[in-house]
């Protein structure tokens, strides 16, 4: 088959906020080329490392992702041909490698989205900006199957009525797996109570809805600035359900989580209020330069 027509490839790997950053990435990369994208599905099929064990989730939008052949895979992939890896790294203008490790996380790197020649994409490409011209393309392939589970109906019902904010505890793997423990920091109590501070200077009859792994944690160490309604039941195959509750919260507090960047990314209410943390990674020297949209307050 002749390059011209090979579709770039994309692996998909971790949970499901960070499936749909790649999911994202790569229908940006599809428009921008004008090359179809398939996905390296392996991860979810094989042994996972040092990572935690997760599942495709992308099922729960309605996408089923046009998966990569394995003989695609391998001969795209640069270590199965040493000879033009090194030939790639000594003349990219001429011959561009078919690999593409993401070396910097959190960084846009436009030039990815005028890729020549088909290639083979792994990293996480968690930042808006590659996707921030199809934003509603991005937002349509993004909705929810309808919920029909009664307490998800009861809960949308009682977010919709109020001046709900959502507010995300992510510990689970960031307190338990050794592999987040070292990546990850987790926000603490000083980071919840400044933000609900905050949010409540400017909406004093907000209720905020609590989603955590950690709801113990969460009930006995958030501070009682106002009303909480703790969101629980979701967990396993139904956490995804989690995400669609955030989304329809009219304002956000994020973690240091993808899936509750896209909780609020995914919200639609006007002139929304979203509060992200600072701090993401435990090494501060990793720059994070693009990882939150510039509308969003750091706290």
């Amino acid at each position: 088959m002749p390059n011209s027509v090979l579709p770039h490839i994309i692996r998909l790997q971790g949970g499901l906020g960070n499936q749909m950053f790649q999911y994202a990435f790569g229908m940006a990369l599809a428009q921008r080329t004008k090359r179809p994208v398939v996905y390296d599905m392996a991860f979810f099929e094989q042994g996972n490392g040092e990572h935690v064990s997760r599942r495709s989730e992308l099922h729960v939008f309605g996408i089923e992702p046009d998966r990569a052949s394995q003989t695609h895979i391998e001969r795209l992939l640069d270590e199965h041909s040493p000879w033009r890896s090194r030939l790639a790294r000594q003349l990219p203008a001429i011959l561009p490698p078919t690999t593409i490790r993401e070396r910097q996380p959190y960084t846009f790197l436009p030039e990815l989205l005028y890729s020549p020649l088909a290639q083979y994409f792994d990293g996480y490409w968690q930042t808006e900006r590659y996707f921030e011209a199809l934003p509603n393309e991005v937002r349509k392939a993004f909705t929810f199957l309808p919920p029909t589970d009664a307490h998800v109906l009861r809960t949308a019902a009682a977010i919709e009525a109020t001046t709900s904010i959502s507010l995300h505890v992510r510990r689970g793997d960031y307190t338990s797996h050794a592999a987040a423990q070292r990546y990850f920091v987790t926000c603490g109590v000083d980071y919840y109570q400044g933000a609900m501070a905050h949010m409540l200077n400017q909406l004093p009859q907000a209720e905020f809805f609590v989603f955590s792994d950690d709801t113990a944690w969460a009930r006995k160490h958030l501070p009682a600035l106002a009303s909480l309604h703790f969101v629980e039941g979701n967990h396993g195959d139904r956490s995804p359900a989690d995400m669609y509750l955030m989304s329809r919260c009219k304002h956000h507090i994020i973690a240091n989580s993808s899936f509750s960047w896209w909780g609020a990314w995914l919200g639609s209410w006007p002139d929304n209020v979203v509060i992200a943390p600072i701090r993401w990674l435990r090494d501060p020297a990793i720059p994070t330069p693009d990882l939150l949209p510039h509308r969003w307050i750091r706290c």
